[in-house]
């Protein structure tokens, strides 16, 4: 199997998607960078002027349709991806009795069903493409743990956990790795 070194970041327009965007393009990667903020994408393409192969867009995680957009436009068999890194997250802050409904949906779109959708579209390319390649899913130390105020993401975050978890087990026999980082604060 065959590896290449271009990577795909979601929440790549803020904090720990865009400081790895930053580093991975220092370190020579090509990228392709899914963000909502598209002047904060757009800024990170001008810090960048001598790294040529950084593409950016704008993609709503929350709706799957956009998901599949995205993966029926961006993995084909001419640029091969070798890296998924899910670093997009959403979280609200209200005592339990105070969520909503679209807030508690919206969470998990965003935190665990992009994610699932957005590795299902990789390991379909790894497999066409015959590639050994990376998945890295940013948890939360509230993937372990919990705290007050917080419940869908935690309990979003709880998922990621276990889907990564599954995924390591599966995809190891293929010559593929699924990692799950956990940050202390998000």
């Amino acid at each position: 199997m065959k590896s290449a070194r271009r990577a795909i970041i979601t929440g790549a327009s803020s904090g720990i998607g865009l400081a790895t965007a930053r580093r991975l393009a220092k370190s020579g990667w090509e990228l392709l960078l899914i963000g909502r903020n598209e002047a904060n994408l757009t800024q990170l393409q001008n810090e960048l002027p001598n790294h040529p192969n950084i593409e950016t867009v704008i993609t709503d995680l929350n709706n799957h349709w956009e998901i599949e957009s995205f993966l029926e436009k961006y993995l084909h068999r001419e640029k091969a991806v070798s890296l998924l890194i899910n670093c997009a997250g959403i979280g609200y802050s209200r005592a339990f009795e105070e969520i909503s409904l679209k807030e508690w949906n919206d969470t998990f779109a965003t935190n665990v069903t992009a994610p699932f959708l957005l590795s299902q579209g990789i390991l379909r390319h790894w497999t066409a493409m015959e590639l050994r390649g990376m998945v890295i899913h940013i948890g939360s130390i509230f993937s372990l743990m919990a705290c007050s105020g917080y419940a869908p993401y935690i309990a979003s975050k709880h998922a990621l956990n276990g889907l990564a978890k599954a995924m390591a087990k599966e995809l190891r026999g293929k010559g593929h790795e699924v990692h799950i980082l956990y940050p202390l604060s998000f």
